[in-house]
């Protein structure tokens, strides 16, 4: 099998067919002459409840990770630091030029209700998911075209060095045409069709999602029957299910309850992500760019830090996460409320003012409110803090009816178009800039996104970031570390630094 090549040298190196890396995924099975035994069931403890499980519809970590069991995508990443492209849906594909891409597809892919995958299933799947402001590619495909039943040849407006990154995430899962137009999105979200490893048995609302291993997936078997998702949203109440033995594993635990767990005997599991927690404010809501910088420099970002993630995250230095390719080091901006102070009083409201700041019900995403609130009164700002649903906050976010939000993204294609994707122009009321500044980080955006040079492309990202900066609507708080917490008997579960594990070949000893 031969491995991805980096996308420059694909397009000089035309018609080099790219196949999938690694083999078939097999159900592991305990060393001959070994009496470990596994349980048949693995209980995991998210910390939200998905909003849908429709992919194109939902941003949320959890719901990638369950989406992962149920759905296949047209290639996937391996679930390592490497993160290698691999085959899935397409055994290989082909670079035709710089903007078209030939997907063979694998001749062995059924649905869980037992039709066979179709091109048509292909195509299908990435129109809508092209016209989707959620995806992460939308708006870049030009066309999809079925060369013949295994054949799909997919153009874009450009050359697009992100593209195949793109379509490894659960966003981009391939789905079933004959049900969603039976069905449509919503209904489809709550009763899934796949191709994956697993079925959805059942989903009841506020609790749990039971899903079920295929004994007919076409690439091996779940290595648990059972997988039980079960929804806390506090983190502390998340450890107590650990604790009490309803948990084995635990996503987004309280980072300064995780030596506790440790001494406790339980297993921290953790690694670096493309993780990052942000304030993000809208210049509409806000548009004092003086009360802007006074936001930033009010707040003690090592004490905020030490105060939700304690070892866990570091400062952030930079507006991606510094796991991540064309990362720069510049946000240099200190605690300083003596000069927030001084912003304060040569800003359009000397004498204060009143924000909203907005938050979901997430134990980390209240912490960051809470604490920004206290910082920020410090200075002579009042805060009040909004509190709702993951969806109804994202919401607000995507329609810029809001003034403030401090929050954590996982920008899990690893790479820097989706983390600055905020300016791409898509959605410029996220941040209402005026008009000639969405444009101008627009053009650079999109300038970056179409360089195939690994080394230009860099550049013109590490501009884009120096541009972002001169606007302070969006300032970094944290470079996160992912942490779970597992019991000591599971086992072959590694934390990807995608923060959407895979749960396929995870295990329980009995």
């Amino acid at each position: 099998m031969k491995r991805l090549l980096s996308i420059s040298l694909v397009l000089t190196l035309a018609m080099i067919i790219l196949a999938g890396c690694g083999g078939k995924k097999e159900t592991p099975t305990a060393a001959s002459g070994s009496a470990v035994e596994y349980r048949d069931t693995l209980n995991v403890v998210f910390e939200a409840e998905p909003s849908t499980l429709f992919p194109n519809d939902t941003s949320e970590i959890w719901g990638a990770t369950i989406m992962r069991l149920i759905y296949n995508t047209i290639i996937y990443r391996t679930n390592d630091d490497k993160q290698e492209f691999c085959s899935e849906i397409a055994k290989s594909w082909e670079y035709l030029n710089d903007t078209t891409i030939r997907f063979h597809l694998n001749d062995n892919i059924y649905w869980s209700n037992g039709e066979k995958l179709t091109a048509d299933d292909v195509q299908f799947s990435m129109t809508i998911a092209n016209a989707n402001p959620k995806v992460h590619y939308y708006g870049q495909l030009e066309k999809v075209e079925i060369v013949d039943p295994l054949t799909v040849d997919v153009y874009t407006k450009g050359p697009n060095a992100a593209l195949l990154s793109n379509f490894t995430q659960a966003r981009s899962s391939i789905i079933n045409k004959k049900r969603y137009e039976e069905v449509g999105m919503a209904a489809y979200g709550r009763n899934p069709l796949g191709t994956g490893p697993y079925v959805m048995e059942s989903w009841k609302a506020g609790e749990s999602i039971v899903l079920k291993a295929r004994n007919d997936y076409w690439n091996g078997k779940g290595a648990t029957p059972t997988i039980i998702c079960r929804f806390v949203t506090e983190s502390a109440n998340r450890s107590v299910e650990m604790e009490t033995g309803q948990a084995d594993l635990i996503t987004n635990p309280d980072f300064n309850d995780l030596d506790r767990l440790a001494d406790l005997g339980f297993n921290v599991v953790s690694n670096v992500s493309y993780l990052i927690s942000q304030v993000s404010i809208n210049n509409k809501g806000v548009p004092d760019i003086k009360i802007r910088q006074a936001l930033a420099y009010a707040i003690d970002y090592q004490s905020l830090v030490d105060a939700v993630y304690g070892k866990m995250a570091t400062v952030a230095d930079g507006l991606v996460p510094n796991l991540m390719t064309g990362y720069l080091k510049n946000w240099d901006v200190k605690y300083d409320p003596a000069k927030a102070r001084q912003l304060i009083s040569e800003s359009r409201t000397p004498n204060g003012l009143t924000l909203e700041v907005m938050t979901t019900n997430l134990t980390e995403n209240l912490q960051l409110a809470e604490i920004l609130q206290y910082y920020w009164r410090q200075v002579g700002i009042t805060v009040n803090v909004t509190q709702a649903a993951q969806a109804q906050i994202r919401e607000r976010s995507d329609s810029g009816n809001y003034q403030v939000y401090p929050n954590f993204s996982n920008w899990a294609t690893g790479d820097p178009s989706r983390a600055l994707s905020g300016f791409s122009g898509a959605r410029p009321e996220t941040y209402n800039l005026p008009d000639n500044v969405t444009k101008e980080l627009a053009d650079i955006w999109n300038q970056a996104l179409a360089e195939i040079d690994p080394v230009k492309r860099v550049e013109v990202y590490r501009l884009l970031q120096e541009k972002i900066k001169e606007q302070w609507v969006f300032f970094p708080l944290a470079h996160k570390k992912l942490a779970y917490v597992i019991n000591k008997n599971v086992v072959d579960f590694y934390p990807s630094p995608t923060g959407s594990p895979e749960l396929m070949m995870v295990r329980v000893k009995k």
